[in-house]
């Protein structure tokens, strides 16, 4: 079911992404156009609609910016069908996707820090953490609970 809104298309800001504002506008359903710039904090949107399956909602220029926010407000107002088609997929892939996945990101931050903890005991240099997929079938409650898990947060060696 798509939850109607009086937003019918979000433009994002530049240079600076609307990050946290963009995902919840992404959450309630409503389409945005952004333009991946070259730094993280210009790129947070894009990676948003990347992850979401949606990549048309990313355009590469200022131009382009302009061409797409306007013909879709135009397909809008004439009763196209190019954000209402979007919308539905926003609807149906924000339940799937890994961006609103909060148990797995909360799993994956845990093993990511048991990891941190592990290299660090065996004085290892730093170096990158990659979580792999589904490392364990646990729960969050499990993880938490376990004799590793209390060895972390104690400290006790």
């Amino acid at each position: 079911m798509i939850v109607k809104s009086f937003c019918h298309l979000f433009l994002d800001t530049l240079i600076f992404n609307g990050h946290g504002t963009v995902m919840d506008i992404l959450w309630s359903g409503v389409p945005i156009i952004t333009k991946m710039g070259e730094t993280l904090q210009s790129r947070a949107a894009g990676s948003y609609a990347m992850t979401l399956g949606i990549p048309e909602m990313i355009v590469g220029s200022l131009k382009e910016y302009e061409e797409t926010a306007v013909e879709w407000a135009l397909d809008y107002q004439n009763g196209g069908r190019k954000l209402s088609d979007i919308r539905e997929r926003l609807e149906r892939n924000r339940l799937t996707s890994p961006l609103f996945d909060t148990k797995r990101w909360v799993r994956d931050w845990g093993i990511a820090m048991e990891m941190i903890w592990k290299n660090y005991e065996e004085r290892k240099v730093f170096e990158n953490i990659e979580v792999p997929n589904n490392p364990w079938d646990t729960t969050i409650d499990q993880w938490s609970n376990a004799q590793i898990s209390h060895k972390f947060w104690n400290n006790n060696k």
